[in-house]
């Protein structure tokens, strides 16, 4: 099935389509369908926003009733249905299995939600993909946060500190080296995990100290990342001088000075510390789309969810709600669904 069919298909069904995720209604069920491909796929992913966990309840009639024409799971009140597909049996396989579920909800007792997600009032009035699932919600709550992220870049913009934020990252990143130090020293084992934790603690500590939140804190996580090496080298150093000859502090920091004062030290170091680089690239790669959000980012994704949104309505002709009884449905021949 070609994206273009997918999305001419899922709209033609009322939803808003928004590149590869459709929004829309089944029944009274909120639900989003995401095409899992690039350009093609074989399978169409539908996931119901319900009330309330049901899955243990609805598992086993619903997967009873799809017999293998369909696949379904759940995370929280999240139930994900998951169709093969193709565009020569998309009119009659989709909405077979979409009215079995519906009828397999309605045997058990499975509800739409009503409550907004950020008040937990009800009296929704739109739809939108809100955390994990498409589900009803306030304008007036998305809108309000949307002027609280607002506000919040325009405070950081006009009150950032760079001076404050270096300070706190720096700080937030040699805590962050106390881990590493720990298990190469008593474990004698080095962890690439433990590694995430340094720009992460810079970003955090940055942004903790009322850093301004542009691409500053990247850069910073970015240089105290790979110089950390050094600094858990260094304090080892320190270490092995106090616990194993037994060096008093004072000693022990004048000692290393003195080792760290000769440029073969430095390029043994170096030359010793491939692992722990590596680790820190991978670190730095692992919490990318953490350290490198700014005061924007906020905003973009709570204009994304706004994206999304739509009034709530009456549900689309094609979805009607299903006969209280469900009826089984199985693959045929052509592997699509039928019913029994």
């Amino acid at each position: 099935m070609q994206l273009v069919f997918f999305q001419q298909f899922m709209a033609g069904r009322g939803f808003k389509v928004m590149d590869h995720i459709a929004y829309g209604k089944e029944g009274d069920f909120p639900v989003h369908v995401r095409f899992p491909g690039k350009g093609t796929a074989k399978s169409v992913v539908v996931t119901f926003t319900t009330a309330q966990n049901m899955w243990k309840v609805v598992a086993k009639p619903l997967r009873r009733t799809l017999k293998g024409a369909a696949r379904a799971t759940a995370v929280n009140n999240y139930i994900t249905v998951t169709i093969p597909l193709d565009e020569a049996g998309a009119a009659e396989v989709y909405p077979a299995v979409i009215r079995a579920v519906l009828q397999v909800f309605g045997a058990c007792g499975v509800t739409p939600p009503s409550t907004c997600p950020i008040c937990k009032q009800p009296g929704c009035d739109v739809y939108v993909h809100y955390q994990n699932g498409y589900q009803p919600a306030h304008q007036r709550c998305l809108q309000a946060q949307m002027a609280n992220a607002k506000q919040a870049a325009y405070k950081n913009a006009v009150s950032g500190n760079y001076a404050l934020g270096i300070l706190g990252g720096i700080l937030g990143g040699l805590l962050a080296t106390v881990p590493s130090i720990l298990t190469i020293w008593f474990a004698e084992t080095i962890y690439s995990l433990l590694f995430a934790l340094i720009p992460l603690g810079v970003y955090y500590g940055y942004k903790l100290f009322g850093g301004k939140l542009d691409r500053t804190p990247l850069v910073l996580s970015i240089v105290l990342s790979v110089l950390s090496v050094y600094f858990i080298q260094i304090v080892l150093i320190i270490m092995t001088f106090i616990l194993e000859y037994g060096a008093p502090f004072g000693e022990a920091m004048q000692l290393t000075g003195i080792v760290l004062g000769q440029m073969e030290a430095w390029t043994e170091i170096t030359l010793n510390s491939g692992m722990a680089f590596l680790f820190a690239g991978l670190g730095i790669f692992f919490t990318w789309g953490i350290i490198s959000q700014t005061m924007e980012t906020p905003l973009k994704s709570m204009q994304q969810v706004l994206d999304t949104m739509t009034p709530i309505g009456p549900a689309p002709a094609a979805a009607a709600p299903a006969e209280p009884a469900a009826a089984p449905v199985s693959a045929g021949e052509d592997g699509a669904p039928r019913q029994l």
